[in-house]
């Protein structure tokens, strides 16, 4: 079974670590390494939805390199197997805030159809206001 393609929504850069303007923190360099080193497809988008980040696994899956799907949109996976109402009831999922769990069939740079679980989540602050 292929591994699935997780799209996470934006995540902001931090500009700051510990006063030092536009600084790396220890924890931002252990999140990419987990984004990088993870067994999934991870895919960040910004609040326009266009793709910030994909990892490696996610290369291997959709055939398409990372400079060739940033800043795309996504929809450059769409299959053209799931209506109109599929879409819109996952944007109304992640509107309302929640994280939406489902299956795709996607397309891959070569054409070819594949499945995908995928879990697509919105990111919220630590305010908890929606961010992505």
């Amino acid at each position: 079974m292929e591994p699935s393609v997780r799209n996470m929504l934006p995540l902001t850069n931090s500009s700051t670590n510990g006063g030092a303007a536009f600084g790396v923190t220890a924890i931002e360099k252990m999140s990419f390494a987990a984004f990088e080193s993870a067994g999934e497809g991870i895919v960040i988008t910004d609040l326009a939805g266009n793709i910030q980040y994909a990892n490696p696994v996610f290369e291997k899956i959709s055939g398409y390199r990372r400079d060739e799907v940033i800043g795309q949109n996504p929809r450059i996976l769409k299959s053209g197997k799931h209506p109109a109402s599929f879409y819109q009831r996952l944007w109304q999922t992640l509107g309302r805030g929640d994280v939406w769990r489902g299956s795709f069939v996607n397309r891959r740079k070569d054409g070819t159809t594949y499945n995908s679980e995928q879990t697509i989540s919105p990111v919220l602050a630590a305010s908890g206001q929606r961010i992505g």
